[in-house]
């Protein structure tokens, strides 16, 4: 869509004509174009008859405005598999505190079920990517998808050059991460040490990657031998370096799902000066049966023992996963913790992680029997309903692990099969049709919904199979904020109207709350918001990083991004200063967010003004 307005200043006595033209540049984006023209005249201007010259007679300034609806944004979505002769009703509502004019809502359509990961391999989490575990999502979901297209005969020149390219720069980006003793961590150098669960991931995928790229194979030993120095006389390996994501790692039996994860990744880069290791771990690995084990450990453990051809283990294991397991309708998925009441169609990681590890625990192995595959259907169906707009999950690590999992299993039952058409209609008289083309399965195809509040059905003809999904996006005004943390959030003035610089500070402090379980959370990141014309003062917001729990910091003309080590009970003081850039009238107030990196349902959102009002 692109809207034109045209409108005419004229200066008297007609002296010159300026003409501005704003044209919709893009979403949330405006282009405001203000040409000047001289014109010939027979009236004064200033007391003089106008001279038009030769040349240089106009003048065109073209600027670029981000508009942004106010409140906090939200995003849901709804994945549908819609087979022939099938159908599935929507409905799309909003709630009372939604910013009017700011709803928006789409389909997409494709024939593949790695469609949209492959369509946004460069954005499959919604969240900023500046540490060494999340720049993890450019190399190891491609390798999922490359691998996936390859086996399956749909590997084209341009899905190779588009992943090879995202997969160059994971590798290349990731070494910033790397300590001299061969180890990664979050945030490499300015980290104490080391991460072993890293270490391990990165060590997996460079691995993997050697198929598709040139990777140095001393980057994959070094991290090895690392590893191998953290393994303790008992087989289990020590957690050195903090664990960023605690949920994830098995809660107080982490030692156990900690060895079976550094395990796996032993086992599939299969390097046999390393056997030692592997036979070594499997003492510490006995304790994965246990009772008080947790679901994600046996989860995790179930697919080690599935990679060390331990059938009897691998089968108890499978037995008390699905003692635990919920299932609802053609869905089955494992859980840690309780889903987000706020959100109940979008699982957390805790949900995401336990139940990916099941399923590459079921369609991995040398040939996976007919009831693995059976079994792993409905794990798939639940795993696929939980995709964000992008094709991705919450965080880094859930999407790695899930679209891994389902890789594999694409991989194991892929069928070349016609396609079907989808209709849409809605309650309004809405009618649009999708044809998916067999020849271009990958291709996703996206239709514009027009109204918000509004029932949608969704139907398919021909033959085949779809995945569809309906994305709903708004903003809210005064969300309700999740219990975790405290966010205080309030502005003063530096200098004011009519000094020609207006400048003012914004001062935050963050903290657990009082209903708060834990001590410290996982990593936090705070995105700061910036009152629309002032921009972040360079110096300030360099000064951040000399707070010890400010890992990193990034910052635009619109906002200023903060990774937090952790957010603490003892409260944290943090300020930033800002500086007017252009003048805009009647300011609005601006948004601080803060949301745990890994349990994206912890999150609090606080608004400011600007204090000179």
């Amino acid at each position: 869509m692109k809207t034109v307005t045209n409108f005419v200043i004229r200066k008297p006595p007609n002296c010159y004509v300026a003409k501005a033209t704003d044209a919709l540049g893009g979403e949330g984006a405006i282009n405001i174009i203000i040409g000047t023209k001289a014109l010939s005249t027979s009236e004064l201007c200033d007391g003089q008859t106008p001279i038009v010259p030769t040349k240089g007679q106009s003048d065109i300034v073209q600027r670029r405005l981000i508009v942004e609806p106010n409140g906090v944004p939200v995003e849901k979505t709804s994945n549908f598999l819609i087979c022939a002769f099938q159908s599935q009703t929507i409905s799309l509502d909003l709630p009372e505190n939604v910013v009017l004019g700011s709803q928006s809502a789409e389909v997409t359509v494709t024939g593949d079920i790695m469609g949209k990961p492959l369509q946004n391999l460069n954005a499959l989490v919604n969240l900023p990517m500046g540490c060494g575990e999340q720049n993890m999502i450019l190399l190891a979901p491609t390798i999922a998808v490359m691998g996936y297209y390859s086996a399956t005969g749909q590997l084209t020149d341009e899905i190779m050059n588009k992943a090879n390219e995202y997969m160059e720069e994971g590798y290349q980006n990731q070494l910033n991460y790397k300590h001299d003793d061969g180890s990664y961590s979050a945030f490499g150098n300015s980290d104490v040490s080391g991460s072993t669960w890293l270490t391990a991931l990165v060590a997996r995928f460079f691995f993997l990657g050697t198929k598709y790229i040139f990777i140095e194979y001393r980057h994959i030993t070094e991290a090895l031998d690392w590893l191998k120095g953290q393994q303790q006389s008992n087989g289990c390996f020590k957690n050195v370096g903090r664990v960023i994501h605690q949920e994830l790692q098995g809660g107080l039996d982490s030692e156990t799902s900690l060895t079976a994860y550094v395990t796996s990744a032993f086992l599939e880069i299969g390097d046999p000066q390393y056997d030692e290791v592997v036979e070594k771990a499997k003492q510490c690995l006995e304790n994965c049966t246990q009772a008080q084990s947790s679901t994600y450990t046996k989860a995790q453990c179930a697919y080690t023992y599935t990679l060390l051809g331990d059938t009897v283990k691998r089968t108890q294991l499978l037995e008390q996963l699905d003692e635990v397991a919920i299932k609802q309708d053609d869905k089955t998925y494992w859980s840690n913790s309780e889903i987000p009441e706020d959100n109940p169609s979008q699982a957390k990681s805790g949900e995401v992680e336990p139940t990916a590890y099941v399923l590459l625990t079921l369609v991995s192995g040398t040939e996976p029997s007919e009831k693995d595959l059976g079994a792993a259907v409905p794990v798939v169906h639940w795993l696929t309903s939980q995709h964000n707009a992008n094709g991705g999950f919450t965080t880094t690590q859930d999407t790695l692990v899930a679209l891994w999992g389902i890789s594999i299993y694409a991989t194991r039952t892929f069928v070349d099969e016609n396609m079907p058409n989808i209709t849409i209609t809605n309650d309004k008289g809405f009618s649009d049709n999708v044809i998916v083309d067999s020849k271009k399965p990958t291709e996703v195809q996206t239709v514009d919904l027009p109204h918000i509040p509004a029932e949608y059905t969704l139907e398919a003809s021909g033959s085949g199979c779809a995945y569809v999904q309906v994305i709903l996006r708004y903003n809210i005004l005064n969300p309700e904020p999740d219990r975790t943390f405290i966010l205080d959030v309030t502005s003063a003035p530096i200098e004011c109207p009519p000094h020609p610089a207006p400048s003012f500070t914004i001062d935050i402090s963050v903290g657990l709350s009082d209903t708060s379980e834990n001590k410290a959370s996982n990593m936090a990141i705070m995105i700061v918001k910036m009152v629309s014309g002032f921009v972040p003062i360079e110096d300030s917001v360099n000064r951040l990083l000399a707070n010890s729990l400010v890992m990193r910091v990034e910052s635009s003309q619109t906002e200023v991004t903060i990774y937090l080590d952790k957010v603490e009970s003892t409260p944290n003081q943090l300020s930033i200063e800002v500086e007017q850039q252009s003048e805009v009238k009647d300011l609005n107030a601006a948004v601080v967010y803060l949301k745990d990196y890994y349990e994206t349902s912890r999150h609090i959102e606080v608004s400011y003004e600007y204090p000179c009002k």
